[in-house]
């Protein structure tokens, strides 16, 4: 519910709202001079150049304001401090006057607005930080987020704005103590990110290091294949699988005992960690602290019947089982030869069929692929200078693999075809632009002949927005361009 006050004298009302069941009512201040309400943010860095927002009424845009930093408490009591500082601040609205703090050392003090008008405030308070990183850990985090991450340094303060960055990502933090923090980094693709503190939301501390990505181990099967009185091997199958693993089982944790490849490692355990077999479980980690899901140990791996299994796993033809048991050393040799008939299997050059066609509509201004395709239809986005051609550009036509969703390797299209339906129009230059339609959608499609004879086909529906200002809003489409005079 908004409404608009009525002019009334400076003072205390009561703004009350009446309906047929309720009545409640707030006190309501009409003020006749400028008056500050507050500052945002209230804290920031020694080194200065934080905008800070002064929240308050009835200032004049365009008029000249300063803000003055001082340890004297009250305006009056300025002159009497030498080491004081005035910054200039503009106003921008009735509303809101900013400045840029300057260089301080860190301490708290008082802030004031100041201008050719007396402002009404209160005592202000601006604390200047020096914080810093030292360290982080862990060093790897999940590609799907969720790792938990320590980060210890100083002096950190509890606010609401404190949050932890990772590249560009934003997530909020936990403060522990002026020395720790801890946040769940986010979901990000695999690579180093970099890793920063915020505690106003406008300035951040970098970490001196970056933060690694990996992909989280997949346990397909797990199976002792050696047993001693001492330890026991675990021979472990799955997916993403590198050289530098941790395992788990019960509260154990080591090192990969050996790498095999990426889809197939060996622990060694302790034998007093197994517990019983029949609820032994093992888990891997990339980082010694995200553990996947547990894996159920199989007591006997060097079972022909195992060696089937894994096979079907593994997505192999199953061989039918034998009654002959071979040895521990040779059941995991199976294993491993499983694993690498598999991986060569994977590389090896597919058919052609199977593939998805898939290709990009680049919009011209973002150079990123896009679903939506601008029209001008004002007469002013007519006569820009340059004139404005809005347009959708066909690109980039790839053959993809389904399961992995990579590009087929060594795949080209030997010729393609373009068709649009109303009201999308194809330009020579496989640019997609709009005719003068009521339809806010069209389809474009293309088809594609693969070197093996191969036809494929693949649609997008493109969506028209209907542009009618020089700047448009939001995240699509965004541009400006100067009028012809």
């Amino acid at each position: 519910i908004s409404c608009i006050s009525p002019p009334h004298a400076p003072g205390l009302v009561t703004l009350a709202l009446h309906s047929a069941e309720t009545f409640s009512s707030i006190p309501f201040l009409y003020l006749n001079v400028q008056f500050v309400i507050a500052l945002q943010p209230s804290l920031g860095p020694t080194k200065g150049q934080t905008p800070i927002s002064v929240i308050g009424s009835l200032y004049n845009p365009g008029s000249r304001y300063a803000c003055v930093f001082t340890s004297q408490k009250g305006l009056g009591s300025i002159a009497s401090d030498a080491s004081y500082q005035q910054v200039l601040a503009l106003a921008e609205s009735s509303t809101l006057v900013v400045c840029l703090s300057p260089a301080h050392q860190a301490q708290a003090v008082f802030m004031y607005l100041t201008g050719a008008e007396t402002v009404t405030q209160g005592d202000s308070m601006f604390a200047f930080y020096d914080a810093e990183i030292f360290w982080f850990l862990p060093t790897l985090a999940k590609e799907q987020g969720g790792t938990r991450i320590s980060i210890q340094g100083g002096i950190f303060r509890e606010t609401p704005s404190l949050q932890c960055k990772f590249s560009e990502t934003l997530v909020s933090a936990t403060w522990i103590s002026f020395s720790l923090l801890v946040c769940r980094s986010p979901a990000m693709s695999l690579g180093s990110k970099e890793v920063f503190v915020t505690m106003n939301g406008y300035d951040f501390i970098s970490a001196p290091y970056q933060l690694a990505t990996f992909k989280d181990p997949i346990l397909l099967t797990c199976a002792l294949i050696d047993f001693t009185e001492s330890s026991a091997s675990v021979a472990v199958v799955g997916r993403f699988f590198s050289e530098f693993l941790f395992c788990k089982v019960g509260e154990y944790v080591s090192t990969l005992s050996e790498f095999v490849s990426s889809s197939a490692v060996l622990c060694r355990v302790p034998a007093s960690a197994l517990g019983t077999a029949a609820n032994a479980s093992l888990h891997l980690s990339g980082n010694a602290i995200d553990f996947s899901d547990g894996c159920p140990l199989v007591p006997n791996a060097s079972d022909a019947n195992q060696s089937t299994q894994h096979r079907a796993l593994l997505g192999l033809q199953a061989e039918e089982a034998t009654s002959t048991l071979p040895s521990a050393s040779e059941g995991f040799k199976r294993l491993v030869t499983d694993v690498l008939e598999y991986e060569r299997l994977q590389q090896a050059p597919r058919p052609l069929t199977g593939l998805d066609l898939r290709f990009d509509l680049i919009n011209p201004f973002t150079g990123t692929d896009s679903n939506l395709l601008c029209e001008a239809s004002s007469a002013a986005l007519m006569l820009a200078i340059p004139p404005i051609a809005l347009h959708l550009r066909l690109a980039n036509v790839r053959a993809i693999d389904p399961l992995s969703q990579a590009e087929a390797p060594l795949v080209r299209v030997v010729h393609e075809q373009t068709i649009t339906s109303e009201p999308l129009h194809l330009s020579s230059q496989t640019a997609i632009s709009a005719l003068t339609s009521d339809i806010n959608h069209g389809k474009v499609c293309v088809i594609a002949l693969l070197p093996d004879g191969t036809r494929m086909k693949h649609c997008r529906v493109v969506k028209v927005l209907r542009i009618s200002k020089i700047i448009l809003d939001g995240t699509k489409c965004t541009f400006t361009r100067p009028l012809a005079p």
